[in-house]
């Protein structure tokens, strides 16, 4: 093989290609759509509770703003401990 001229194939920067994009061939509309279903994904799980606690807070001026730690163990104690509707099966 030693007399074989071997073709260089471009990178995807040489391309023409954004660096963000390289190689996954992901267009403006599906990354947006990608980002939508994860903020959904976070919202309908709860992951974005304590991101939605602090920008309320702010809003309202809160003097005092609890830690991630303390707004989740609050929030379990709540969840866990309500004696009008409790949140077990059984």
């Amino acid at each position: 093989m030693s007399g074989v001229a071997h073709r260089q194939i471009p990178r995807p920067a040489e391309r023409g290609r954004p660096p963000s994009r390289q190689g996954f061939g992901m267009t403006a509309k599906g990354v947006e759509l990608l980002r939508g279903a994860w903020r959904w994904l976070r919202a309908v799980s709860g992951d974005d509770a304590y991101e939605r606690y602090l920008e309320r807070q702010q809003r309202e001026g809160a003097s005092q703003i609890l830690s991630r730690e303390e707004f989740y163990c609050q929030r379990l104690e709540r969840r866990y401990n309500n004696k009008d509707s409790p949140a077990r099966c059984c």
